[in-house]
């Protein structure tokens, strides 16, 4: 497995563990109505676009492609345009379409997976098996 495939798989880890912290954090949060604990979005957002510039950069590496700073910094930016062109700038049309088609497969599997695991969380946090309850003085 290569960095840029290490990237991915760090995204996708982060998803999923953004989505169970948020989940877990919402479910206190009914049972005490503090719902200042929920997790704020920038958690998420910020690590995001960290983990899509490295790889951005780790696939231009890969690709032996000389990105420019501008590009580099807008692509994670904007990803959701970024990326579409980044690819379609870099491969010829028919191979930036597949590209698209397997990031769109990717960012379905992301949401697939988040959804998954704030499935298993009510699973576990409403039927006991996991209590998130916190005691002493670092009680959050």
């Amino acid at each position: 497995m290569n960095r840029r495939h290490t990237y991915l798989a760090a995204i996708l880890a982060l998803t999923i563990g953004y989505t169970v912290l948020h989940q877990v954090r919402f479910l206190q949060a009914l049972s005490n109505a503090d719902f200042d604990r929920i997790p704020v979005r920038a958690l998420y957002w910020v690590p995001l676009v960290i983990l899509l510039y490295f790889w951005c950069k780790s696939d231009a590496k890969d690709r032996q492609l000389d990105l420019p700073i501008l590009t580099s910094l807008l692509v994670p930016l904007f990803f959701p345009v970024g990326i579409p062109y980044y690819f379609l700038r870099i491969h010829d049309t028919r191979a930036a379409l597949r590209r698209i088609a397997f990031a769109a497969f990717f960012v379905v599997g992301c949401v697939i997976a988040g959804t998954l695991a704030v499935g298993i969380t009510n699973n576990y946090m409403l039927t006991g098996h996991l209590t998130m309850r916190w005691s002493g003085p670092w009680q959050c």
